[in-house]
């Protein structure tokens, strides 16, 4: 071996070996510093991107189980507001039973309604107080809430809050929003302890003319309630009718001999006092008056199209500022009665939405607006049944526009699962290939790039909306519920005047009902009754009330019972989280955590080595001066 002083390759033998343990003792240190055996990427790459994943499951399931505790919470305080509801409930079904023995005086009974009239209200007191997180949730608002219980999108359950308001209970009067309309009012109008917005109004009726009398009565107190009425009435013929009529009577007017429904029409506006006459498109008439009087039909009424008989007047009431028109009576035995007082705002106004349209076909004469008759339609679509409307604006003043709107929850599961198919979902007949979608983006693009006639957006909570501006059927056919399930959705019809006066809506002559084909309510149809307000004061009306309060109690009960069961559900649900997580956090340890014992050994191993390698550093240094010692010889 050569003896060399330029290159001493011991030494650099000696450096490259300390170097190496100097590195692997600092290693050594983070770990055991840190406690981690993963301190970045190039300790282990693959570790790393297994534990980011660990730790984005960990931390969700962890938000999962406050959010889930943050639901208990919300559903203890609502579940707590019911059992006061119920316990008021059962004071008030012991004072029923109570005023079910005929033992008291009135003055004993009306002790008794003076506290059940302060437990209806310490009910709705609480129904509209009862608050989580400044969200109400016992007064109907509140709606359904969904609670996130995982770490993945989807992962949620929900429940709706149902409102305890007396009114929702039916334990009180009707309410609905603005102007309403009635049925023909009846004989039987009159109802004891009637109020309006808490006002007493009188409602016993005159022997005749009672929706007149009454809109005086309402009119008389309407600085106290806001609320004021208009009455009115009308009344339609069965049809064009061929031949003379002679010796007819209208409110005791006789009417000229007429030799066909023209002449008709002009002899009752020239004979008749109080009645205006309209032909309409298909040859029978209308007779109507503004004030709500009495339309009386007598006399000779062949070939008339009218029928014998006293056709009461209608009533409208309005609120001035459009706040909900309240309007109870105490008496168990007048529920119909409040029916003749109206609740539905198809009629008296210039702009009518309906309800979503039926599924059958409109016949010619199914509908009339405005005394004008609608032809028939060749689906039961709202845009057909709008387009037959608008085929006739110019004789009834009155437009009309469809629109179908619908909302639906996306199961992401079933999208993303393997055995998804193509054809799994269509829509109008049209394939919407989901089999590529990710998300509810890649859903929305995919059938806005399929169908004409249908938009798809998003809502709020990653709903997925579908609609027509036209008012077009919107048919689905999902067998596997990606989207809710196979569903035909109808639109809804909204009429407009261009005239600015009121639309007026009915039905054939012999099913007045056959305007819900259009989604509409017929002038002088009624919506269900709800119930009056209870009443102590007589054997009959306690008796009513015990029925109706357990109905209340029943109603309260099940939503408890429901409120219940999902905060055990909830509790399951946060048992099973912290489980995963726990099971999770172990995985990720076993990936990241450092084996001290194993660290420390290292440690000891690479400080002996790097004090080694400075003493062979020291030594390789003296080799040269071997070199030196033979040129001093």
């Amino acid at each position: 071996m050569a003896m060399t002083i330029r290159t001493n390759l011991p030494s650099e033998v000696a450096q490259k070996n300390l170097t190496r343990s100097q590195n692997a003792l600092n290693r050594s240190l983070e770990r055991l510093s840190s406690g981690l055996r993963i301190n970045s990427a190039k300790d282990d790459a693959a570790g790393m991107a297994v534990s980011n994943r660990f730790n984005a499951q960990i931390r969700g399931l962890n938000q999962a189980v406050r959010n889930a505790n943050d639901g208990i919470s919300l559903l203890q305080t609502s579940e707590g507001g019911m059992q006061e509801v119920t316990n008021l409930l059962q004071r008030m079904r012991e004072l029923a039973v109570q005023a079910s023995n005929d033992t008291y005086s009135q003055a004993d009974r009306s002790a008794m309604q003076v506290e059940l009239d302060q437990l209806y209200a310490e009910i709705d007191r609480i129904a509209t107080s009862t608050q989580f997180n400044g969200v109400r949730l016992l007064d109907g608002s509140g709606g359904a809430k969904s609670f996130q219980i995982g770490s993945d999108a989807g992962e949620s359950i929900s429940v709706t809050l149902q409102s305890v308001r007396t009114r929702d209970l039916h334990l009180n009067g009707y309410s609905a929003l603005g102007e309403l309309n009635s049925g023909r009012v009846g004989d039987d109008l009159s109802a004891s302890g009637l109020t309006i917005n808490g006002v007493a109004i009188d409602g016993s009726a005159a022997t005749a003319d009672f929706a007149y009398e009454a809109a005086i009565k309402i009119n008389e107190k309407t600085g106290q309630t806001g609320v004021s009425a208009t009455a009115y009435n009308t009344l339609r013929g069965s049809g064009s009718v061929s031949g003379n009529v002679r010796d007819l009577k209208i409110n005791g007017f006789t009417v000229s001999k007429s030799g066909n429904m023209s002449e008709l029409v002009a002899n009752i506006n020239r004979d008749v006092a109080g009645v205006t006459a309209v032909l309409n498109s298909d040859g029978s008439i209308t007779l109507s008056n503004d004030t709500g009087k009495d339309i009386v039909i007598d006399g000779n009424t062949d070939n008339s199209g009218l029928t014998k008989g006293t056709y009461r007047g209608y009533l409208s009431l309005t609120d001035q500022h459009n706040e909900p028109i309240k309007i109870t009576a105490t008496d168990a035995t007048n529920v119909s009665a409040l029916q003749k007082w109206g609740f539905n705002s198809s009629v008296g106004a210039t702009s009518v939405t309906g309800q979503e349209v039926s599924t059958k076909l409109l016949k010619a004469g199914d509908l009339y607006i405005n005394g004008v008759a609608i032809g028939a339609t060749k689906s039961a679509s709202a845009a057909d049944k709008a387009a037959a409307i608008n085929a006739v604006t110019e004789q009834t003043g009155v437009k009309a526009s469809a629109v179908t709107y619908k909302e639906l929850t996306v199961d992401m599961g079933k999208v993303l699962a393997t055995d998804l198919a193509a054809t799994d979902l269509t829509i109008n007949g049209s394939t919407i290939n989901l089999t590529l979608a990710n998300s509810l983006e890649d859903i929305i693009t995919k059938i806005n790039e399929t169908l004409s006639g249908v938009t798809a957006t998003a809502g709020e909570d990653g709903k997925l909306i579908l609609m027509s501006d036209s008012g077009l059927t919107i048919n689905v056919t999902d067998a596997k519920g990606l989207i809710g399930g196979t569903h035909s959705y109808l639109g809804k019809i909204t009429l407009t005047s261009d005239t600015g006066t009121d639309i007026i809506i009915g039905g054939a002559a012999d099913d007045p009902t056959s305007v819900a084909k259009a989604g509409f309510v017929e002038q002088g149809g009624s919506s269900e009754a709800i119930g009056s307000g209870l009443s102590l004061m007589s054997l009959a009306n306690a008796n009513n009330a015990i029925k109706r309060i357990d109905e209340a109690i029943d109603r309260v009960s099940y939503n408890r019972a429901e409120l219940g069961a999902v905060q055990n559900r909830l509790e399951s649900t946060i048992n099973n989280l912290q489980n995963v997580a726990e099971n999770f956090m172990s995985a990720n340890g076993r990936i990241t955590d450092a084996d001290f014992a194993r660290e420390t050994a290292e440690m000891t191993k690479y400080q002996i080595l790097s004090q080694a390698g400075v003493a062979m550093m020291a030594q390789a240094k003296q080799i040269p001066q071997q070199a030196i010692q033979l040129l001093q010889q």
